[in-house]
């Protein structure tokens, strides 16, 4: 609908349909975001999952022939350790991340809903507004054709 500016209700109804369509775009947007904060909390889950099982099957001892070995072998199992924490934390990082984006995606919705729901009363007022309209004219109408059957009549009595 497009409403010409001397009509104040069809700005509004303009107004609150484009509210509600702004606010779907919204939920929309927050879906997807929803869904790409999930995919990265899996990759994340998955790498610490891989990261960890490195540091649990890596053996320090096994098959080390002396100091400098064995000093090699502990170093490379704390950048194991130190890999595996990393992906801890990303896994953190993106559990809080879906976490607010499904807050937001919940936000979005209340949104929607509230803008649907303005938009609804605002229809709801335009059709009070038309039935209203309707009335006062049906009103005159029937005012009108009692006028002219009153004047027929005066004019009947008179003639």
């Amino acid at each position: 609908m497009t409403a010409s500016s001397s009509d104040p209700l069809a700005v509004l109804l303009d107004l609150r349909a484009q509210d509600r369509d702004d606010a779907a775009r919204a939920l929309t947007v927050s879906l997807e975001v929803v869904a790409s904060a999930e995919g990265a909390l899996e990759r994340a889950v998955s790498a610490h999952a891989r990261a960890a099982q490195a540091l649990a099957d890596y053996r320090t001892a096994d098959g080390a022939h002396g100091a400098a070995e064995l000093q090699t072998r502990v170093a490379f199992r704390e950048q194991l350790r130190a890999r595996r924490d990393e992906r801890q934390r990303a896994v953190g990082a993106a559990t809080e991340a879906v976490a607010a984006a499904r807050i937001a995606t919940e936000q979005a919705r209340a949104a929607l809903a509230a803008a649907r729901a303005a938009l609804r009363a605002v229809e709801l007022h335009a059709d009070a507004h038309r039935a209203s309209e309707r009335a006062r004219a049906t009103a005159r109408d029937e005012d009108a054709l009692d006028d002219m059957a009153q004047a027929q009549h005066h004019r009947a009595r008179r003639g």
